[in-house]
């Protein structure tokens, strides 16, 4: 999973170029065909797919600072060799970045081993500080999907809360239903009741009138 080429251009013009030793292929014609297709007048960092491979670049002031990957080649490694590319770049030619107009392959020679140092560095798995630079991908990559474990852990949980807070209002609205369903017919039964006693106090009272004032009609009352 090594990185297969790199180069360094102002605008479309390729100012220094280096591929692996250990390969060939016509990656500076693709990566000129890449190059004719960019916007360079706002600076930016992006990554495209071709086949098996990933182009991984950064426009900075006109520069392109760009690299040819295999696609399992991590893409933050891909941007962290070409931060250091663009740092030895400029740091070696930092009086000559105003210029106007760059020759193909000007700066071959002069970027050869600085090229070389970093294809080394980048392309040894057993580096220490690569080794150190992956763990940590490795690690922001695990805390990321703890995080969005837990997060969805917690959404779970909250959801759980939201269907027994559902559950429990829907509860609470049926007891008060029957509630007032109960109450309206204990009102109901009491005014019966309530009803009856009076018709039956008013019966009992009339019978005790009639008794008393000489009949049903009351004639002596």
């Amino acid at each position: 999973m090594p990185l297969i080429y790199a180069l360094v251009s102002y605008h479309s013009t390729i100012i220094a170029s280096h591929t692996s030793p250990t390969l060939t292929g016509n990656f500076a014609q693709v990566s000129t065909a890449l190059l004719n297709r960019l916007d360079f007048s706002n600076d930016s960092k992006l990554s495209y797919s071709y086949h098996q491979y990933c182009f991984h670049y950064i426009i900075n002031k006109g520069f392109v600072y760009l690299t040819i990957a295999d696609e399992l080649y991590n893409r933050l490694l891909a941007f962290h060799f070409l931060s250091e590319l663009q740092n030895a770049f400029t740091a070696k030619k930092s009086n000559e970045l105003s210029r106007a107009k760059f020759t193909e392959n000007e700066f071959d020679s002069d970027m050869s081993a600085a090229f070389t140092d970093l294809f080394t560095k980048y392309n040894d798995v057993n580096n220490c500080k690569i080794a150190t630079i992956t763990n940590q991908l490795s690690d922001i990559h695990s805390t990321m999907l703890n995080n969005i474990d837990l997060a969805v852990n917690r959404n779970a949980s909250l959801e759980d809360l939201n269907s027994r807070t559902e559950n429990l209002s829907s509860a609470a609205f049926s007891f008060n239903r029957h509630s007032r369903t109960l109450k309206r017919k204990m009102w109901y039964r009491d005014l019966k009741s309530m009803m009856v006693l009076g018709s039956g106090l008013a019966s009992v009272g009339y019978i005790w009138a009639a008794s008393k004032c000489g009949g049903l009609s009351l004639p002596h009352c």
